[in-house]
């Protein structure tokens, strides 16, 4: 799987996509495309964090869409081009029906 735009080469499977339900803080390590299509052959991106109190790794994919290109579903930072690795994030996150995580919104530290 390719950096998106990074240099950062991170093992995948040392990131899990479990995430807490409800609001934490991370660090970005990497992003990278996905390989599911999931509008109009849109890709998913894969976001790599670190949780900043535990150290936890976690992953959480983020989906484009129309209204909102790859931000979170209450808005805030597009990830494709107003993120990179190394900076510092509080994520509201919680479960789709299907018991897969959401990002809800994001903002900056």
């Amino acid at each position: 799987m390719p950096p998106l735009g990074n240099k950062q080469i991170i093992n995948r499977r040392d990131y899990p996509f479990e995430c807490p339900v409800g609001v934490w803080q991370a660090r970005l390590d990497a992003k990278a495309w996905g390989k599911q299509a999931h509008f109009r052959g849109a890709r998913t991106l894969n976001l790599y964090f670190s949780e900043i109190e535990s150290g936890k790794k976690r992953a959480i994919c983020i989906y484009w869409a129309r209204y909102n290109h790859y931000r979170p579903v209450k808005g805030g930072v597009n990830f494709k081009v107003g993120a990179e690795p190394g900076e510092f994030f509080e994520l509201e996150t919680a479960t789709r029906t299907d018991g897969t995580t959401m990002l809800v919104s994001v903002r900056k530290l």
